[in-house]
C-alpha cells in the first residue's frame, strides 16, 4: 500500500509488562528497560505479522536479536542444515560469540607490565565457580598472545580449560615482591592448600591447560597441582628463575617447574603432561606426596640442575605409578631422573644427552648418575644414553643402589638390582698367536667386582663352551677361573692380566681363525 502521512502519532510509556499491542506506527517507550517499540500494523495493510517491533537504541540487546548465524563451509559452499534437510540450522550471534571466552572480555591484557592476577581470578570465578553445578556455564578461556603479569597466584578451579596462542606467545609471569606460585589448583570457592574442599566446595578436577607458559621469577614452583585429579597439560612451558646457563644450586628453596602434592588424605591422581617443556630451574618436576598415575610423555627437559625428582622428602606413602616416557633430557647438570622412596616408577624410551658438571655438550666430569633409583620395584626400559664408558665408570648411566630395579640400557646391558648382563658379542681371534693378546674383554674396576663370562669358541669342526669367572680389582689384583667342555682341542687358552683385568688369549696354528662368542654377567 502507499505510504500514509500521519499528522499525529500517539505515544505510550510504561513498564515492559504493561506494553500493549501498539497500533500501526504507534510508539511505546518501556521505561524500566529503556527500550522503544513501534506497532507493526494490520496484516491486511502488508505487515508480515501482528505485533510490536523493537527500535534499536543503545540499550537494545543487538547480538541477542540476531538469529541468522548459520555455519557455512565457504570453501565447499555448503551450509549447516537440519538433519531432515528442512532448512539451515540457525543460532543467535550472541550464542556463537559465547562459545569461547576471551580474556579480553574481562578487561585482561597481556601488556607485560600490569598486574592481572585479580582480574584473571575474578574471570575464573565467574566462568567456572559461580555456577559450578551448571555445565552450560563452563566455557573455554582463550588468552591471546601476550605476557600476563601476576603478583599473586592464579587460582585454577575445576573444569577450567585454559588455552593460549602458543607456549612462546602466551606467557603467565610471576614477579611479585614475595615468593609465590604463578598458578595453583583451587576449589570452587577459590580456596587453596589445606582449605580446599571446606564448606562443601568442589575439589579441583578435570582441568586442561594448553599452549601457554608459566614463568616464575622467584624460587618457587611455577605451578602447584595439589589435591587435584584429571589434570592435563599439553604444549605448556614451565620456566624457573635462573637467567643464565650456569650451574644451578640444588638447595631446597631453589626454583621448581612443576610440583604435584596433596594434603592429608586427599590424593592427587591422573596427572598428565604431554609435549611440555621444562627449563632454567633447579628441579623440573617434583613429587613427594602420595600421588598416583602421573605421566610425562614427549616432554623436553633442558638447562636444569636436576630433571624429575620423585620421593625426596616423602610424605605419607609416597608417589606411585609415575611414568616418564619418550622425553628428551639435555643440559642437565646433575641427575636427569632421581627416584627415592617410590614404587612402580617407569622411565622408558627416553633420550639422555651428555650431562657434565659444566652443563655443556661433551664428555668428562659428570656429577651424578643419569638415572639414580634408590628404591625397589622400579624400571628403566629402552632408555638411550650418550654418556660414554669412561664417565659411566664413575657415575653410572643407571644407578640401582643395590635395589630391585630392572634396567634395560639400549645397546649396553640389562640390570636387575646388583646383577648386570651385557648383550652377546662376537669377536674373531687370530690364528697362531703365541703371545698373550687381549680378547677385548677388560674389567677395569677400582672396587672389587665379580664377573662371569659365558663363552663359545668355534674353530672349524671343533667347539668349546664354558664359563670364565673373574674377581678382584685394579688395587687388589684379579684372579681367573675357567670351566669348559669341548668336542676336541680348539687350541685356544685364556689368561688374565692380574693388574688391569684384561682377559687375554693364545692360539695354536690350524689355519682357521677362532670365533669367540661371549656375554658377560656382573654382580656388584
Amino acid at each position: 500500500m502507499a505510504v500514509i502521512q500521519i499528522s499525529r502519532v500517539q505515544h505510550r510509556r510504561g513498564l515492559l509488562q504493561d506494553l500493549p499491542q501498539l497500533s500501526a506506527a504507534e510508539l511505546g517507550w518501556v521505561i524500566d528497560n529503556r527500550k522503544l517499540y513501534i506497532g507493526n500494523g494490520p496484516i491486511e495493510e502488508g505487515a508480515p505479522i501482528v505485533g510490536n517491533t523493537e527500535i534499536l537504541t543503545q540499550y537494545s540487546d543487538i547480538l541477542g536479536g540476531i538469529s541468522s548465524y548459520t555455519y557455512k563451509g565457504t570453501e565447499t559452499g555448503y551450509t549447516a542444515q537440519t538433519q531432515s534437510g528442512s532448512g539451515n540450522v540457525q543460532r543467535t550471534l550472541q550464542s556463537k560469540l559465547d562459545d569461547v571466552v576471551s580474556a579480553k572480555d574481562f578487561g585482561i591484557v597481556g601488556d607485560g607490565t600490569t598486574d592481572m592476577a585479580a582480574k584473571i581470578n575474578w574471570m575464573l570465578f565467574q566462568v567456572y565457580c559461580r555456577e559450578s553445578s551448571n555445565s552450560k556455564s563452563l566455557k573455554r578461556i582463550l588468552f591471546p598472545a601476550g605476557t600476563y603479569i601476576v603478583k599473586s597466584a592464579i587460582k585454577i578451579p575445576s573444569d577450567a580449560v585454559i588455552i593460549g596462542e602458543g607456549a612462546e606467545h602466551t606467557i603467565f609471569k610471576y614477579n611479585g615482591s614475595t615468593v609465590d606460585y604463578v598458578a595453583r589448583t583451587a576449589d570452587s570457592a577459590q580456596q587453596t592448600g589445606t582449605n580446599i574442599g571446606l564448606s562443601g566446595a568442589t575439589f579441583p578436577e578435570n582441568i586442561s591447560i594448553a599452549q601457554c607458559s608459566f614463568e616464575n621469577t622467584t624460587a618457587y614452583p611455577a605451578i602447584l597441582i595439589e589435591r587435584a585429579k584429571y589434570v592435563h597439560c599439553d604444549d605448556v612451558t614451565f620456566t624457573g628463575n635462573h637467567a643464565s646457563d650456569g650451574t644451578y644450586p640444588s638447595t631446597s628453596t631453589a626454583s621448581v617447574g612443576v610440583k604435584v602434592s596433596k594434603e592429608s588424605t586427599d590424593q592427587s591422581y591422573h596427572i598428565t603432561f604431554n609435549r611440555c617443556n621444562y627449563r632454567r630451574a633447579s628441579k623440573a618436576f617434583v613429587i613427594d606426596t602420595e600421588v598416583n598415575n602421573v605421566v610425562l610423555d614427549k616432554c623436553n627437559f633442558h638447562l636444569l640442575y636436576q630433571g624429575v625428582v620423585v620421593g625426596e622428602n616423602i610424605i605419607g606413602n609416597g608417589p606411585a605409578g609415575v611414568k616418564v616416557n619418550n622425553c628428551l633430557f639435555d643440559d642437565i647438570h646433575h641427575s636427569a631422573v632421581k627416584v627415592f622412596s617410590v614404587k612402580d616408577f617407569v622411565s622408558s624410551f627416553n633420550t639422555f644427552k651428555v650431562m657434565t658438571a659444566s652443563g655443556v655438550a661433551g664428555a668428562g666430569g659428570p656429577l651424578a648418575p643419569v638415572i639414580d633409583i634408590n628404591s625397589d620395584n622400579n624400571y628403566s626400559i629402552g632408555d638411550s644414553f650418550e654418556r660414554n664408558d669412561a664417565d659411566a665408570a664413575t657415575h653410572a648411566r643407571i644407578e640401582t643402589n643395590n635395589k630391585r630395579v630392572y634396567g634395560l640400557v639400549a645397546g649396553e646391558h640389562i640390570v636387575y638390582g646388583t646383577h648386570y648382563q651385557q648383550p652377546g658379542v662376537l669377536s674373531t681371534l687370530v690364528d697362531n698367536t703365541s703371545v698373550a693378546t687381549t680378547t677385548g674383554i677388560d674389567f677395569d674396576e677400582s672396587v672389587v667386582t665379580n664377573h662371569r663370562v659365558y663363552f663359545t669358541i668355534n674353530r672349524g669342526q671343533t667347539c668349546a663352551t664354558g664359563v670364565l669367572t673373574v674377581t678382584g680389582s685394579n688395587t687388589s689384583g684379579y684372579s681367573l677361573d675357567e670351566e669348559r667342555i669341548e668336542n676336541a682341542d680348539v687350541g685356544v687358552g685364556f689368561g688374565i692380566d692380574i693388574t688391569t683385568g684384561t682377559i687375554q688369549y693364545t692360539s695354536t696354528s690350524t689355519g682357521t681363525a677362532p670365533s669367540l662368542h661371549y656375554r658377560i654377567e656382573t654382580l656388584k
